[in-house]
């Protein structure tokens, strides 16, 4: 039994130090956001007028943060400077309109994306480093 007590104290203390490390606020401790990227498609309404039918769930602008910008590649660094500048931009703007006021975006594209799953790099079998590695460890030349 002390090794299931054991077992329920690890996984509690790896769960509280992921939640305390995380980069996330727990939702109860969020303040409630104002500004939000709503997505969805405009369809002809039952009154012939154009009706913004949005996804359940929209982008709270609020509490969303920059990207921390860390490393050498330019591209990249170019890129993530540009997403926190489009962020800057929406909270900005979010913030001079009106409680209450909605206002399409033209110029925002929605793209639909799925994760890719992860490589699996578990074999070393045609890695010519590592066969290099094994013949400089048998003390052979690799052919």
């Amino acid at each position: 039994m002390s090794v299931l007590n054991n077992l329920r104290n690890d996984v509690a203390a790896a769960s509280a130090k992921a939640a305390a490390t995380a980069n996330v606020t727990p939702i109860a401790d969020r303040k409630h956001s104002d500004f939000w990227l709503n997505i969805g498609i405009t369809i002809d309404g039952p009154d012939g007028e154009p009706l913004f039918v949005s996804l359940p769930v929209g982008l709270a602008l609020d509490d969303m943060k920059p990207q921390a910008i860390k490393g050498t590649n330019q591209d990249w660094i170019n890129l993530a400077q540009t997403k926190n500048a489009l962020l800057e931009a929406l909270q900005k703007h979010a913030a001079s309109m009106e409680p209450g006021a909605r206002q399409p975006i033209d110029c925002l594209q929605v793209e639909l994306y799925r994760r890719n799953e992860p490589a699996q790099h578990g074999t070393t079998e045609g890695n010519p480093l590592v066969a290099s590695l094994m013949a400089t460890l048998a003390g052979k030349k690799a052919a």
